[in-house]
C-alpha cells in the first residue's frame, strides 16, 4: 500500500467517524482559566528532574565501561489562557569520566563498551498548546515529546539519558466517546546523541495513530507510521532507515476473579521500504503477550515477538522506537539483524519486602529467516519509590550470545528526584 492510498484511508475513516465535522456538544472542557495573561504566563508551574546513575558493560572483545553520569532537566508550563498555553524545558547530561566508556563513537573510545550517554546540554521541549473550548480538538506545535502505545514504533527513548524528542505539528481528536486520533507531522527527529553529534533525522514523516477503548474486552488501535529521512551522515543512514509501516494493535484484561486477573495484547504490522531507501522489502511484525496476576502475589507472564525479514535482505526496524523496553535490556537488538529476530521471554513480577518491587525476564533469541540462535538473556530490576519526589531502581542484563554475538554483561544503579 503506498502513501497516497493510506492517507485516502484516513481521510475515509476521518468521514465516517464524523472527525471533520465534530458534534459541537463533544467539547473540550477548559476550566478555571486565568484573569489575564500575565497571570496565565506568572501562575504556571516549574518542573525539575534529577537523575544519577551508574551503568557497567562488560563486552567480550570490548574494555569495560563504567560510567557515572547525571541528568539534569528544569522546565516551565503555564496556565492555559485563551485555549492557549506554552511549554519549555533544558536538559543537561554530564559524566564523572567521559574517558572510561565509549559515549556512542562521540568521545574517541571506541575500543571501550558502548555506554550511550554522551556529555551535553540542549532545549528539550520547546511548544505552544491549544485546547478548543467548542471542538473535540487539541494541538501542540514544537519540539515535543512524543509516546505512542507502548513506544514499540515510537518513543521518547526515556532510558538514556538524553531522551529523544521531535520537531512536530501534532493534533488530537477525539470525535465521540472512546475515540482518539493522533495525527503528528515530524520534520526532525531529536535524537540521544545531542544537537552537536550530527545524527538527528531530518524528515518528512506521518504518524497516525487512532484508538478505539469503548469494548468491554479492551482497547483497539489501528497505525500508521510514513518515515521519510534524508541525512546521510547517520548509521544506518536516513535513506536506509525510511519506511511505511501500518499495523493494528489490540490489548485489554479481564477480572477472572476476586484474586486472579489476566491481561493481554496483540499487534501485527507490515513494513516496506519508502523514500529513498534504497533497498526493496517488505517484512512483517507479529507480537503477543499474555500475562496472570493474583493480588498481593504477583504476575507471571509469556511473550513471544517476530520482526520478520524478507529473504535475509533487509528486516522490519523501529528506529523511533525506546527500543530499550524491547528484546533484552543488553540492547544487542537495537537494530534488527537481517534476518529477522524472534524473542520468546517469559516473566515474573512481585512485590518484595520493604516496598521493593521485582521483575524477571528470561528471553530467547532466534533467527526469522533460517531460525539460527543468536542467544538467550536474563534481565532483573529491582526498584522503590521512596517518596513522592525520590525514587531507586537497580538492573541486570545478561547476554549469552551465538552466531557472532558478542556476550555482555550489564548493570544499572540509579536514583531520581523530580519536583
Amino acid at each position: 500500500m503506498n502513501r497516497k492510498k493510506t492517507l485516502n484511508s484516513i481521510l475515509v475513516i476521518m468521514a465516517l467517524l464524523n472527525i471533520t465535522a465534530p458534534a459541537t456538544g463533544q467539547a473540550v472542557s477548559v476550566s478555571d482559566e486565568p484573569a489575564s495573561l500575565t497571570e496565565a504566563i506568572g501562575g504556571g508551574k516549574v518542573d525539575i528532574n534529577l537523575r544519577l546513575r551508574f551503568e557497567f558493560v562488560d563486552q567480550t572483545g570490548l574494555k569495560d565501561a563504567a560510567a557515572l553520569t547525571e541528568r539534569i532537566r528544569i522546565g516551565y508550563g503555564t496556565l492555559l489562557y485563551n485555549g492557549f498555553s506554552f511549554y519549555i524545558d533544558f536538559e543537561d547530561i554530564r559524566a564523572a569520566d567521559d574517558d572510561s566508556y565509549n559515549a556512542a563513537g562521540l568521545n574517541n573510545r571506541v575500543s571501550h563498551a558502548v555506554i550511550a550517554d554522551p556529555e551535553d546540554s540542549e532545549l528539550n521541549q520547546l511548544y505552544v498548546n491549544y485546547t478548543s473550548e467548542k471542538f473535540p480538538f487539541k494541538a501542540r506545535l514544537g519540539r515535543q515529546r512524543l509516546k505512542l502505545d507502548d513506544d514499540r514504533f515510537v518513543g521518547n527513548v526515556g532510558w538514556r539519558q538524553n531522551e529523544q524528542t521531535f520537531d512536530a505539528a501534532t493534533v488530537w481528536l477525539t470525535p465521540g466517546d472512546n475515540f482518539t486520533l493522533l495525527y503528528s507531522y515530524v520534520w526532525e527527529v531529536n535524537r540521544i546523541f545531542g544537537p552537536g553529534a550530527g545524527r538527528d533525522f531530518d524528515s518528512e514523516s506521518h504518524l497516525i495513530n487512532l484508538s478505539y477503548d469503548g469494548l468491554d474486552c479492551g482497547k483497539i488501535t489501528v497505525f500508521a507510521y510514513l518515515l521519510d529521512f534524508e541525512n546521510m551522515n547517520v548509521t544506518p543512514t536516513g535513506p536506509a532507515s525510511s519506511s511505511d509501516t501500518h499495523g493494528i494493535r489490540f490489548e485489554g484484561s479481564q477480572e477472572l476473579s476476586e484474586e486472579f486477573s489476566l491481561a493481554y495484547t496483540l499487534s501485527y504490522a507490515n513494513q516496506s521500504d519508502a523514500g529513498d531507501n534504497a533497498t526493496d522489502y517488505d517484512a512483517d511484525y507479529y507480537f503477543g503477550q499474555l500475562s496472570l496476576t493474583k493480588k498481593g502475589i504477583g504476575t507471571i507472564g509469556v511473550g513471544y515477538e517476530v520482526l520478520g525479514s524478507d529473504n535475509s535482505i533487509a528486516a522490519f526496524q523501529t528506529p523511533l522506537a525506546t527500543g530499550h523496553k524491547f528484546n533484552g535490556w543488553a540492547d544487542v537488538f537495537l537494530t534488527t539483524p537481517a534476518t529477522g529476530l524472534e524473542d520468546l521471554y517469559f516473566f515474573a513480577a512481585a512485590p518484595l519486602p520493604f516496598n521493593i518491587k521485582g521483575r524477571i525476564v528470561y528471553h530467547i533469541f532466534e533467527a526469522d529467516e533460517g531460525g539460527g540462535d543468536y542467544g538467550e538473556e536474563i534481565d532483573l530490576v529491582l526498584s522503590r519509590k521512596i517518596n513522592d519526589n525520590w525514587s531507586v531502581k537497580g538492573k541486570f542484563s545478561d547476554f549469552d550470545g551465538e552466531l557472532g554475538f558478542a556476550d555482555r554483561t550489564k548493570f544499572w544503579l540509579q536514583t531520581t528526584f523530580t519536583f
